[in-house]
């Protein structure tokens, strides 16, 4: 039973549930943590900012556009392996969200209080990225489902980089076509 009623949303974006790897803090995290996170966000602007150059040299030079998704790939799966052992110095947990590109929401064992700023990092799956960033706690409303106490939470994006909004929408995208695929084949002809 909720026990305080839900603030109207305003649906600007189109949202997927996911579940992804998440950590909340209050408070934001050490420098040297801060770091790998603002070198992966910068991978991903890079990307970002030189994807149209791959389209022209894909049309000219399809060998070299090969050559350079390759080196791509690479780097993504470096990127991955750090935050792999990152992952086991801080381990997270996996949790059921609900996600846009403005923002995400999920069911909480803890409190936020309403436009508090929260640094969230969070794993998108099946690649393995992750995002660091801020966010601000939209609502915060006490759940009570059989005796158990949980805390529906929005948050709002704040200040994301255009390469990680860029890979956001690239992944909600992709989450959309697999569901639709796998709908798809679950349903029996008539």
């Amino acid at each position: 039973m909720k026990t305080n009623n839900k603030p109207s949303e305003r649906r600007q974006y189109f949202r997927i549930s996911d579940i992804v790897k998440l950590d909340i803090r209050l408070e934001p995290p050490p420098l040297p943590e801060s770091g790998i996170y603002q070198s992966l966000s910068e991978l991903r602007d890079i990307n970002t900012q030189t994807r149209h150059l791959y389209h022209q040299i894909a049309n000219s030079q399809p060998s070299i556009a090969e050559y350079l998704l390759a080196l791509d790939k690479k780097i993504d799966c470096l990127s991955g392996m750090v935050m792999q052992n990152k992952q086991v110095e801080a381990p997270t947990i996996k949790q059921a969200i609900q996600l846009s590109e403005g923002g995400f929401g999920c069911n909480l064992a803890r409190h936020y209080a309403p436009g508090s700023t929260a640094h969230i990092q969070m794993t998108l799956f099946p690649n393995k990225q992750t995002l660091a960033f801020n966010a601000t706690v939209i609502y915060c409303l006490k759940i009570e489902h059989n005796g158990k106490t949980t805390y529906q939470t929005g948050f709002k994006f704040e200040q994301l980089s255009s390469g990680d909004a860029q890979y956001i929408a690239r992944h909600i995208i992709q989450k959309q076509s697999i569901d639709r695929k796998n709908r798809n084949n679950t349903k029996t002809p008539v």
